[in-house]
């Protein structure tokens, strides 16, 4: 099992500066620190898109739940998809017809189908405001041209606006009212971006690996606390050369030797190991094997 931590830093004087031991530990550090710059960039980036696709998908549920049901917002000049529902006994458009407070607002039944998610029969068209149209609110309902007794169907209001931005003024998303987009598109505009940042980050990810394994080192990639002990997980296993009881040395994001423990298990391409609170380990840690740096060849973990 695990030695405690110890302190390099307090438990060993160096004769001579770490020249050898920044080699190692810092051999391709230009390379190391460029390609972890630039991944926490491109990491900070993706969040981001994920950020505005998450508020975009938000925007968007809150516009339809305070949106009134049967409602329309338009322009003079302006066609809009709209449906509503209908009695099981109606199979066809030519069945239905439509009522108006103004011929200057007209509804086109396209086709009557099965709703997709809920089921129910439902009639799908679009409404048209006429050029000459005066702003305000106008009432028009759907309904088959055989009515049956005790049959009631929705009223319908249509909003029509002077201007483009008296419209977006009224809108209930705050990305349409405040930046002329609606959420959705927005949210589906973010999500291949969001991708291809991390899919960048990935690869670079990737290509830090590999540069650390070169130098006989890897990143903590799991920090587990236990009491005053944390048990960690890093990619140096058996293929590696590290075996059960393997001095490691644990690094700081910087390269800085923190402290030195031995391996708990070792697997193929990884290995745990527990170490004290006296070392405390963060995010961005890594590990190095001991007899990589010569100036720590008489110190024992």
């Amino acid at each position: 099992m695990m030695n405690n931590c110890q302190y390099i830093n307090q438990g060993l004087r160096l004769s001579k500066p770490l020249s050898d031991a920044e080699h190692v530990l810092r051999g391709r550090e230009m390379n190391l620190e460029q390609i972890s710059r630039i991944r926490k960039k491109l990491g900070l980036i993706g969040a981001l898109f994920c950020l505005v696709i998450f508020f975009g998908v938000v925007d968007s549920v809150l516009m339809q739940m305070l949106k009134e049901h049967f409602t329309v917002n338009m322009l003079p000049g302006e066609s809009i998809k709209v449906n509503g529902p209908m009695p099981e006994r109606i199979k066809d458009k030519s069945e239905l017809t439509y009522v108006s407070e103004t011929r200057s607002l007209l509804v086109e039944i396209e086709r009557v189908h099965t709703g997709y998610w809920l089921g129910g029969n439902l009639w799908n068209g679009r409404v048209k405001a006429m050029e000459h149209i005066n702003p305000g609110s106008y009432r028009f309902m759907v309904r088959p041209v055989e009515l049956e007794e005790d049959e009631a169907f929705p009223v319908f209001t249509a909003y029509v606006y002077a201007s483009a931005s008296e419209l977006r003024e009224n809108s209930k998303s705050f990305f349409y009212r405040n930046f002329g987009f609606m959420p959705w598109w927005l949210s589906l505009i973010c999500l291949p971006m969001a991708v291809c940042f991390f899919w960048l980050v990935y690869k670079l990810s990737r290509q830090r690996e590999v540069l650390l394994l070169k130098s006989g080192k890897a990143d903590i990639v799991r920090i587990k606390s236990s009491g005053d002990k944390q048990e960690i997980a890093f990619g140096l296993g058996k293929k590696q050369g590290v075996e059960q009881g393997t001095a490691l040395v644990l690094l700081d994001e910087s390269g800085t030797p923190l402290g030195s423990f031995r391996v708990a298990k070792a697997f193929d391409n990884c290995s745990l190991a527990v170490v004290t609170d006296k070392c405390p380990v963060t995010p961005g840690c890594m590990v190095v094997k001991m007899e990589l740096i010569p100036e720590l060849s008489d110190f024992h973990a």
